[in-house]
């Protein structure tokens, strides 16, 4: 893949990065899957004082209400406590699913849809990012209208680069869109791949895939020797499954917590000048 997008750093997290040595730092860690499960204003508290931390939020025409895609209500009462919060916070991510999802692909987000990516005061957006979850070939996801869609927003967007996907991303490097891409081989199944895929030069690179706290150890230097390797001078995280509760019942804010502290962690044992704030 070209330049198009620019290695730009992840919008919204406020990292000011000086980086040093040989490998890249980690400049967002995206933890996904809060739902009504979740009191709303824990999830604001937990991206307060972590400028890197993006939340995720899952949304669906059809899954509204179920583990890990909150309602309507919800989405709207963590969006007013985030908008709502002063100093240094996190980021938040909008996750788009189904039918809403293929319709962006096709050029046009969904009233509901688009209700939700709008929530903004005084000028603010409550979400910074835009994530499109597809599978390109099973469906039918064009080039042309989703470079459209991509043009068309003011905010960035992530798309997914799996295998299924690979050609499409292609297409829209040609055609000059300028997006995010997410290495997650299982497609939000939370599998850890048997390596970690190449980076995509000139862009913002993040990597998920059975990432967690537990893992983050031995993974997080494996994927920035691939970030490094791809000549990127930071890169993200993203996690979901293995920052559930151990029954799988709820999303756990401590565990979100301690996956973001080991992204810390090494970024301060390889990176000692890297700062936040």
């Amino acid at each position: 893949m070209g330049l198009a997008s620019g290695n730009a750093m992840a919008a919204g997290c406020g990292c000011r990065i000086q980086p040093c040595g040989c490998t890249p730092p980690v400049v967002l860690v995206s933890c996904a899957g809060p739902d009504d499960r979740n009191d709303p204003l824990e999830i604001v508290a937990l991206g307060r004082g972590r400028p890197s931390l993006e939340i995720g939020v899952q949304v669906s025409a059809t899954r509204a209400g179920t583990p890990e895609y909150p309602t309507h209500s919800w989405i709207a009462a963590y969006a007013a406590g985030r908008l709502g919060q002063c100093g240094p916070c996190g980021g938040a991510a909008l996750h788009l699913n189904g039918r809403w999802c293929r319709a962006a692909c096709a050029g046009t987000l969904p009233a509901e849809a688009g209700a939700l990516w709008g929530i903004s005061a005084g000028g603010v957006h409550a979400f910074d990012r835009l994530q499109l979850n597809f599978d390109a070939a099973a469906d039918g996801i064009s080039a042309g209208p989703l470079a459209a869609f991509i043009g068309s927003q003011a905010r960035r967007v992530v798309l997914q680069a799996k295998p299924a996907n690979m050609a499409l991303l292609a297409g829209l490097d040609r055609l000059g869109a300028a997006f995010d891409v997410l290495f997650d081989a299982s497609g939000g199944a939370g599998q850890r791949p048997d390596a970690w895929p190449e980076a995509l030069p000139g862009r913002f690179n993040a990597w998920a895939g059975g990432l967690g706290p537990d893992t983050a150890p031995d993974d997080i230097p494996r994927i920035a020797g691939m970030a490094a390797a791809g000549g990127l001078r930071h890169f993200g995280l993203d996690a979901q499954r293995r920052l559930r509760t151990a029954d799988g019942s709820r999303f756990d804010p401590g565990r979100a917590a301690a996956f973001h502290q080991a992204a810390e962690a090494w970024n301060v044992q390889r990176h000692p000048r890297t700062r936040q704030g």
